[in-house]
């Protein structure tokens, strides 16, 4: 099988001399191969024609690639195991890293690195462990988002680059709640992944024989999330690591343990497993999303308030933007797109509450205003004058939507009238009206299903709008499906409708006119309709975002600009200046000019290739090449 998960580029070394043995079988299909080692691809490589060499299979190539382990960042000069000036490993020495732009962002990855909590991870400057003058300063300038699961994957100068002495040594203090010995990997939020546990100086997975919700909730317990439907996900839903041991089988959680050690299971490293069974856990956000929004016109605007430590508080607006605005817009389960900050107390002030927060600077990715750099709690330069803001998009032309799920696909079923949104009472509520509420969200309706009973949670401060819902399921909007008049109903809140959309990757983008599935113009799905994307600034990052929402391997993923695949002039033109980083999960989270926004005509639609090099409408070259070459990989 495929995996989608790139290894590291850090000590990659070439193997000559067919030195993984050789295969006669196959021909020989590349001879003089040049990379500069930056290219996406080794199509994209100087190289002789195809086929054309003059090579016998003793010299077969190979390749040796490095599986960044933990080990490589460690915390010295500390007090506790949890905290110390940070030590990076690279090229075969140890280094430091300098404190230009080190913050609590960059903190938090070191610390997952590590296997610790990054809840109140923080950033230590000046060399606040000591300095160690016998090391050279490897690192510089390191920007993380915080999501990322190694620094060396972080935005950086080049390795040596610097301009700092060993007084400007970074440290970090990471959170040592219980669960520094357990961590979730490769899930798209920071409360779900593959569970990894640590052990006799080293990291493992567990198997999923018998791993349960009780188990799930004992991990997630440990990392300090909430166990409120936390969910075990079994057969490696998260992708596998065979890098690592299986290191525990048969683990039986009664739900109420500490830690996971204190579970009943076979004795370490016993089992009758494969990586095929590497065992996931899907946890609760952590309890409250606690934050509100105050003194607008609407709920999706006001000034920003802040819970913590038992209280209420403001934010101050240094340096808060459009991508801190996003977050809270995030938290509170509103759309993302075109959140907007306002600075000033563009909303009044309340000088009733203390300031809470000052240089609040998110990336715009982060699913809480919690997990973003900023100042010391209670630690500003400011007045009320400057209380911040926030106005959130209410989707104009969606009049419904999803609150309070695990993730964007599922939740109550809110519906706006007259002015106000409103929930749906449960009576009749079945698999039909599920799949008109996913069209209406440009959702796939397949598998569509309905949740009653409050499902995810109620909301009492909205009124019931709709009962006895009764759609034939063909409906484009739940507004035409038969119903009791509006406000009428025999309905309680613990009868509020939900919804699960079928999450089938891309279902709000689409790739059209490609030879095969894996390639085409792309067409993105907004406010009711679909439109094409301006190919100003668009490349292979933006591409592998694309492919990844789709469900295909990022892996040489290139972007086609100029109407490579035909353009559409029925559609509008939705985006321009789209810049992804390349990790984003959805092409709607990029930094884009606003919707509808370009200077552009669609002579310049953007396209995308996907990788498919196992796809059975693949070009068969390609799978026997990418199979031949990188046989590690399988």
């Amino acid at each position: 099988m495929f995996s989608n998960c790139m290894y590291s580029t850090i000590g990659a070394s070439a193997v000559c001399c067919a030195g993984f043995g050789n295969n006669t079988a196959l021909g020989i299909f590349l001879d003089d191969v040049m990379c500069s080692g930056n290219e996406s691809s080794i199509y994209n490589c100087s190289h002789n024609p195809w086929y054309s060499h003059n090579c016998g299979h003793h010299e077969d190539a190979g390749v040796q690639c490095d599986s960044l382990p933990g080990s490589k960042v460690r915390l010295v000069d500390g007090q506790t195991q949890y905290e110390g000036r940070v030590e990076i490993y690279y090229n075969g020495a140890w280094g430091t890293i300098c404190d230009d732009n080190w913050d609590d962002n960059d903190a938090a990855v070191v610390c997952r690195m590590l296997g610790y909590s990054t809840i109140g991870a923080s950033a230590v400057c000046c060399a606040g462990f000591g300095n160690n003058t016998a090391l050279g300063i490897f690192l510089d300038d390191v920007m993380c988002s915080g999501n990322e699961s190694s620094i060396y994957n972080c935005s950086h100068n080049p390795w040596y680059s610097h301009n700092c002495g060993h007084h400007e040594d970074a440290g970090v203090q990471c959170d040592s709640l219980p669960g520094s010995k357990v961590r979730l990997v490769d899930g798209q939020t920071q409360y779900e992944g593959r569970v990894e546990i640590y052990y006799n100086g080293a990291w493992g997975t567990i198997c999923d024989d018998n791993w349960d919700d009780n188990d799930a909730s004992v991990v997630c317990r440990m990392l300090g999330y909430s166990t409120i439907g936390a969910s075990a996900v079994c057969c490696a839903g998260f992708g596998n690591n065979t890098a690592l041991g299986i290191f525990l089988d048969d683990v039986m959680c009664s739900g109420n343990e500490s830690s996971i050690y204190n579970c009943s299971h076979n004795p370490w490293y016993s089992h009758n497993c494969g990586h095929h069974e590497d065992a996931g856990v899907r946890c609760g956000c952590l309890p409250g999303s606690k934050v509100r929004l105050v003194d607008g016109q609407t709920q999706y605007e006001g000034r920003v308030e802040i819970y913590y430590n038992g209280a209420w508080g403001t934010i101050c607006d240094d340096n808060w933007d459009n991508n801190d605005a996003a977050v809270v817009c995030r938290m509170l389960g509103y759309s993302t797109i075109g959140a907007s900050a306002v600075c000033c107390a563009g909303f009044g002030n309340n000088t009733a509450l203390d300031i809470f927060l000052d240089d609040v600077m998110c990336s715009g990715n982060e699913s809480s205003i919690y997990n973003c750099s900023h100042n010391p709690w209670y630690s500003h330069n400011c007045g009320h004058h400057e209380d911040a803001g926030v106005r959130c998009d209410s989707l104009p032309g969606s009049k419904v939507r999803l609150v309070d799920g695990q993730t964007q696909y599922e939740g109550r079923v809110e519906i706006y009238y007259n002015g106000a949104w409103g929930t749906i009472c449960d009576d009749n509520w079945d698999n039909n009206d599920a799949a008109v509420v996913c069209r209406m969200l440009g959702y796939s309706t397949i598998g569509a299903s309905a949740v009653c009973c409050a499902g995810f949670g109620n909301n009492t401060a909205l009124d019931i709008f709709l009962d006895d819902v009764m759609c034939s399921g063909n409906e484009s909007s739940i507004y035409n499906c038969s119903h009791n008049p509006w406000y009428s109903h025999n309905c309680g809140h613990h009868e509020d409708a939900g919804v699960r959309c079928g999450c089938l990757p891309g279902s709000k983008v689409r790739l059209v006119d490609g030879q095969t599935q894996y390639e085409g113009r792309v067409e993105i799905y907004y406010n009711g309709a679909w439109g094409t994307i301006c190919d100003d600034n668009w490349d292979n990052n933006d591409a592998a975002v694309v492919c990844r929402m789709l469900g295909y391997s990022t892996i040489g993923a290139s972007a086609v600009c100029c109407a490579g695949f035909g353009n559409n002039t029925a559609l509008g033109i939705f985006l321009d200046d789209v810049m992804c980083s390349g990790n984003e999960s959805s092409i709607y989270n990029c930094s884009h000019n606003p919707w509808y926004s370009h200077n552009c005509g669609h002579h310049e639609d953007a396209g995308v290739r996907c990788a498919h090099f196992l796809s059975t409408t693949g070009a068969y070259f390609n799978s026997v090449l990418y199979m031949t070459k990188f046989k590690l990989m399988f």
